[in-house]
């Protein structure tokens, strides 16, 4: 087997020793080469405009804007429900940082872009169980206080807080069953 590898590459050296040759073979290499070198230019290009277009779904969703006008309009319905969805989830994180104390309270950057990353592109996200989805995100916790009345007396009193889940690891969303529910057409319960 020594043999044919030192042949070999005895028949290399004397091929690469002279410029022509060396010259021609660059030239084969090059026009074989040349077609994948610019399918990957061309496969790279038309990834770069994809990523573009979708950085730009992602600015009009997030921080609104007017939607151009040659925006396909099943795109643009997309856009204006996740932007609906956007307002409920920030009408139930408001309602969650309410309940929170101190200066904890729910990103709500986070659970949007969670929210999107999951639900667009489906079928009318808005109509997603929005506070339950906010839900995934906080921890409740039953506490009692002393309430002092007017008249001096003191009484206890429970509450529920709200506690924001600061590590995405421990982030309870339910995994072995469809992502969330939907609200009903015909009543308020959820399907």
């Amino acid at each position: 087997m020594a043999v044919p590898v030192a042949a070999l590459a005895k028949l290399a050296a004397a091929t690469l020793s002279d410029e022509d040759t060396r010259r021609k073979l660059g030239w084969i290499v090059a026009a074989i080469c040349s077609p994948l070198i610019l399918t990957l230019a061309l496969i790279c290009s038309l990834l770069s405009g994809s990523a573009e277009h979708n950085n730009s779904a992602v600015l009009l969703c997030f921080n609104g804007g007017t939607i151009p006008n040659k925006t396909p309009a099943e795109y643009v319905a997309y856009i204006e429900d996740m932007r609906r969805s956007f307002t409920l989830l920030d009408d139930a994180i408001a309602a969650v940082n309410d309940m929170a104390e101190g200066e904890s309270s729910l990103d709500g950057t986070r659970v949007k872009a969670v929210f999107y990353a999951i639900f667009f592109g489906e079928d009318t996200p808005s109509r997603r169980a929005h506070k339950q989805f906010v839900d995934c995100f906080v921890t409740y916790e039953e506490r009692t206080r002393t309430v002092t009345a007017e008249d001096g007396t003191e009484t206890e009193e429970s509450y529920t807080e709200a506690i924001p889940i600061a590590d995405i690891a421990t982030w309870k969303y339910p995994r072995n069953r469809s992502p969330m529910p939907t609200v009903s057409t015909t009543s308020s319960a959820m399907v």
